[in-house]
């Protein structure tokens, strides 16, 4: 585990615990094609994961056991990859709204993906910020397995997208304020069960509310657990889902430490966070090595000094980043151009240091989800909903509601990750595309 993870000095919460228990026995007979008795076993630990986040007894009572594919009507198909198929769904017998994401019959991966993901889903569930898993559905007779989950929203990708289209502008400073309260607040409780997500960007951030009045606020909440890691499993860095999510907003860190902990999160949202205020990516893709998607982010925050720099224990890079240093001293102003991208009339002093301590490059000073939310920016509770907007642009763009589950497609990934891992080892690990 990380040294300056949220989770040292403190014991695992039991949630956290069962999690990465039952992350290690779905890892034991990952290599197995699991029978439906194992599987509805794994299924049911993951229930009491569930139980324990939650009070209520409906939820006990009646998802104890999987539930059928047939008690699903899919009503359209949200996006399909050589990987899985996402699909809008209405419960055939309670009428309800739901998403199923069901792994393609020949994709080669084993269902302990989709195990997994529920597994971190019911630690979260009963959070508001986090996406809440329904359970587990199977096709009788068949290996045709399902996670059900609510139905979010569009995606704040999309959201913000529409929203520049229509407006001509992203989201102000409140808005963005009380966007990223309650995406720290996932991301703390996520943290606090050991729970690394590793791949939060805007595409895996979900959009609801429809601001009709004073009591509807915009929600935001947090999907897409596929790549998430518990930290107290073991061997948690050495599996597949290592070196995982979008180059643009992974933290330095994990470019060339494959040992890291929960504030990769938070740089993730910094990235987030600044993108709402732009409505640009901070950190654009660097193709090639894993070293040129660093160098993008050096060159803007600055590099690190050599006793800084030590942090990373990626003694490869060491001469590379001491010539990016040496070059950066060269020029007029060799600190960090932060605030030239996000001047003070887009964001204020306060709201700059929450932003400042998110994309922090060495992850021991920088932020994480508990303290961002302690900082004077959030003591401000004015009410600012730009839900009205999100309603608008949902039933007016067609783009919008067609892609609202849009996901990162995830084909050959778990192939790429060990061939990542043996370059990354010698230094030359390339950046996921």
């Amino acid at each position: 585990m990380d040294p300056i993870d949220e989770t040292q000095g403190a014991e695992m919460s039991t949630i956290g615990s069962r999690v990465a228990s039952i992350c290690a026995l779905i890892g034991e007979v990952a290599n197995e094609t699991m029978s439906a008795r194992r599987v509805a076993a794994i299924s049911a630990m993951i229930h009491d994961v569930t139980e324990e986040t939650t009070t209520s007894s409906r939820i006990k009572r009646n998802r104890r056991r999987m539930s059928s594919a047939r008690s699903y009507e899919e009503t359209r198909t949200l996006r399909e990859t050589e990987l899985d198929v996402v699909s809008k769904a209405r419960h055939r017998a309670t009428g309800q709204t739901v998403v199923l994401r069901a792994l393609q019959p020949d994709c080669g991966v084993s269902v302990g993906v989709l195990l997994r993901e529920a597994c971190f889903m019911a630690a979260c569930r009963g959070h508001p910020n986090a996406v809440a898993l329904h359970g587990m559905a199977h096709a009788a007779g068949t290996n045709n397995y399902s996670i059900v989950m609510e139905y979010a929203g569009p995606t704040l990708h999309d959201v913000l997208h529409d929203r520049i289209v229509r407006l001509g502008r992203p989201f102000t400073e409140a808005e963005v304020r009380g966007i990223m309260r309650q995406l720290l607040s996932g991301a703390a409780a996520m943290h606090s069960h050991g729970i690394i997500h590793q791949d939060i960007n805007p595409k895996h951030i979900f959009v609801s509310g429809t601001g009709e009045d004073d009591h509807t606020d915009l929600t935001v909440k947090i999907g897409h657990f596929m790549v998430a890691l518990s930290t107290a499993e073991p061997g948690a860095f050495d599996c597949v889902y290592s070196y995982a999510g979008r180059s643009e907003y992974m933290a330095p860190e994990t470019l060339v430490w494959k040992d890291y902990g929960t504030r990769v999160d938070t740089w993730s949202l910094g990235c987030v966070m600044a993108e709402l205020l732009t409505g640009e990516r901070l950190f654009e893709v660097a193709w090639g090595l894993a070293t040129n998607q660093l160098y993008k982010i050096f060159d803007l925050l600055g590099v690190p000094g050599k006793k800084a720099y030590r942090e990373f224990k990626a003694p490869c890079t060491d001469e590379l980043v001491d010539l990016w240093r040496r070059e950066q001293q060269q020029r007029a102003q060799h600190r960090s151009r932060l605030r030239e991208k996000i001047p003070e009339k887009t964001l204020s002093k306060e709201g700059f240091e929450v932003l400042k301590g998110l994309l922090t490059c060495i992850p021991s000073k920088r932020l994480d989800a508990a303290a961002a939310l302690q900082l004077p920016w959030f003591a401000h509770t004015e009410h600012h909903s730009s839900a009205p907007v999100v309603a608008a642009e949902v039933s007016k763009s067609g783009g919008a509601a067609a892609s609202t589950w849009t996901m990162t497609a995830y084909s050959g990934q778990v192939a790429l990750s060990f061939f990542q891992r043996a370059l990354r080892s010698i230094g030359l690990a390339p950046n996921e595309v």
